[in-house]
C-alpha cells in the first residue's frame, strides 16, 4: 500500500499565508496513536471556522476507508477510530487524513499539525484560500497514490458517473516511474462554468491555475494546468474528464483491486527528494524507537522490555532492508549505505538486549548493566551511533535543497508513487 513520507513536519497541504487583517493564529491539529487492530486519530479545530473532514483511513493496511464528511466546529475535538488489517501496526503506519484545511498523514505516537496562519486581510484573498487548499490538497493524493481518497473528494455530480474503481485504474494507467509532488497555485478565478460530463453550469466555480512538479527517468518537468473547483457538501470538490463517453469507456478492472503502482523489474535511482523524503520517515521511526528501548532499560519492568525490545529488533531489521533498497541517487549513496548500518547494528544491539531481559525476567533477575551481554549490545548501538554520526549534516544539506527547488513543497509530498498523466487531466 501507500508509504508515509512525512518526517520532522508530518503533515502534507500545511499552508503559509502572509498575515492578514485577523490577528488569530489559524490551526488544525490531530494526534494519532495505533493501539492492537485500530488507529485513533484526534482533532483540534481552531481554524475560527468549521472543518470539514472529508475522508480518513489507516495510512499503510487499511482494513477499509472511512469517508466521513462531517463537520467539526471550530473550538471542538474530535476523535476516529480506523481499522487495521492486523494488530501489529507496519512501521510507518499512521493516518491518512483530507480536511477542508488540508492533508495530514502523522505516524502512529505522533501529532501533526496545519498553520493556515492569520485571516487572509481582504474578500478576495479570503475566497480564494479553500480553491487554494484543494488544489493543492489534490496534488498530495496524486503524490501518495491515495486514489480512494481522490475518488472521495470527487464532485457528486461527476461520482454520479464513475466508480472508485475506474478513477483509480485511470491513475494506475499512468506510464511507469512517473512521480509527483505538492502543487503551487498560480491563480484562483470564480466564474460560470459548464462541464462537460454532464451539460451542467455551476455558478461560481473555482478555476485554478496551477503549476505542479514531475519526475520521470530522473527528469523534471512542471506543468502548468487549469483545473475546476466546485464547493459541494463542506468542501471544493474536483471533476474528471470533460467527454461523457470518455467517461463511461474508464475501464473498471485493471488487474489490481488496490491499484497499487506497478513495479518495474530494475528501477532505476529515485529522485533525490524522493529518496530524502521516505529516508527521514524511517529516521523519525528509529528515533522513536531508541527513545522507547532507552526508556524501558530504565525500568523495573523486564518482560516488558524482552517484549517490546524483541519487537522493536525486528523493527529496525526492516528499516535496514527498506533503506538498502531504497534506490538512493548516486550522491547519497555514501549516506544511504551509512544509514542502513546504523539501523543494521542498533537492531542487533536490541535484540540482544531482548534476549537478556527475558532471561532475567525467566529467573526473576533485575537487568544488569555488568552483564558481558547487555555491555556487547550497548556496544552494538554504540556503533550505529557511530556509522549514523555523518547523516545529520548531509540530510539536512538535502532538505535545504529540496526546499530550495520548489518553494512551499513539504519535502514529504515527494513521494515515490505513480501518479496520472496529463492525457485529459482535471477538469
Amino acid at each position: 500500500m501507500l508509504r508515509a513520507v512525512a518526517v520532522l513536519l508530518l503533515l502534507a497541504g500545511a499552508l503559509a499565508h502572509p498575515p492578514g487583517a485577523g490577528a488569530a493564529l489559524r490551526s488544525v491539529s490531530v494526534a494519532v496513536e495505533c493501539r492492537g487492530s485500530e488507529v485513533t486519530a484526534r482533532f483540534t479545530n481552531e481554524t475560527g471556522q468549521s472543518l470539514h473532514v472529508a475522508f480518513a483511513r489507516a495510512l499503510m493496511r487499511p482494513a477499509g476507508p472511512v469517508v466521513l464528511d462531517r463537520e467539526l466546529p471550530d473550538g471542538q475535538e474530535m476523535l476516529l477510530t480506523l481499522g487495521l488489517e492486523d494488530a501489529r501496526p507496519s512501521p510507518g503506519e499512521g493516518a491518512l487524513l483530507v480536511t477542508s484545511a488540508g492533508v495530514l498523514h502523522p505516524t502512529c505516537g505522533s501529532q501533526a499539525t496545519i498553520e493556515l496562519g492569520a485571516t487572509p486581510g481582504t474578500p478576495e484573498a479570503r475566497d480564494a484560500e479553500g480553491p487554494t487548499i484543494a488544489a493543492r490538497a489534490i496534488s498530495v493524493l496524486e503524490s501518495l497514490a491515495a486514489y480512494d481518497a481522490l475518488y472521495a473528494l470527487l464532485h457528486a455530480d461527476a461520482k454520479a458517473l464513475t466508480s472508485p474503481e475506474q478513477v483509480a485504474c485511470w491513475y494506475a494507467a499512468t506510464p511507469t516511474g512517473t512521480t509527483t509532488a505538492e502543487a503551487t497555485v498560480l491563480s484562483v478565478a470564480f466564474v460560470r462554468w459548464t462541464w462537460g460530463g454532464n451539460g451542467r453550469a455551476y455558478d461560481d466555480a473555482a478555476e485554478v491555475t496551477i503549476r505542479q512538479p514531475y519526475w520521470r527517468d530522473g527528469v523534471r518537468e512542471d506543468r502548468e494546468s487549469v483545473e475546476h473547483l466546485v464547493r459541494d457538501a463542506g468542501q471544493w470538490r474536483w471533476f474528471l474528464g470533460v467527454d461523457p463517453q470518455w467517461i463511461a469507456a474508464l475501464p473498471a478492472s485493471c488487474g489490481t483491486a488496490t491499484a497499487v503502482p506497478e513495479q518495474i523489474d530494475e528501477p532505476g535511482p529515485q529522485d533525490v527528494c524522493a529518496w530524502y523524503a521516505e529516508t527521514t520517515v524511517r529516521l523519525y521511526r528509529a528515533g522513536q524507537w531508541r527513545q522507547e528501548v532507552e526508556r524501558l532499560v530504565g525500568a523495573e519492568d523486564v518482560f516488558r522490555l524482552a517484549l517490546r525490545a524483541t519487537s522493536i529488533a525486528a523493527d529496525f531489521d526492516d528499516l535496514a532492508i527498506a533503506q538498502e533498497q531504497s534506490r538512493p541517487p548516486t550522491e547519497a549513496e555514501e549516506i544511504n549505505r551509512s544509514i542502513s548500518t546504523a539501523f543494521g547494528l542498533i537492531g542487533q544491539g536490541v535484540a540482544l538486549i531482548g534476549t537478556v531481559a527475558l532471561q532475567a525476567a525467566t529467573q526473576g533477575q533485575a537487568l544488569s548493566s555488568d552483564d558481558p551481554q547487555v555491555v556487547r549490545a550497548l556496544a552494538l548501538i554504540q556503533a550505529g551511533d557511530v556509522a549514523f554520526a555523518g547523516v545529520p549534516p548531509e540530510m539536512d544539506r538535502l532538505q535545504a535543497r529540496c526546499a530550495e527547488e520548489q518553494t512551499g513543497r513539504p519535502e514529504q509530498t515527494a513521494g515515490g508513487y505513480r501518479i496520472a498523466d496529463d492525457d485529459l487531466p482535471h477538469a
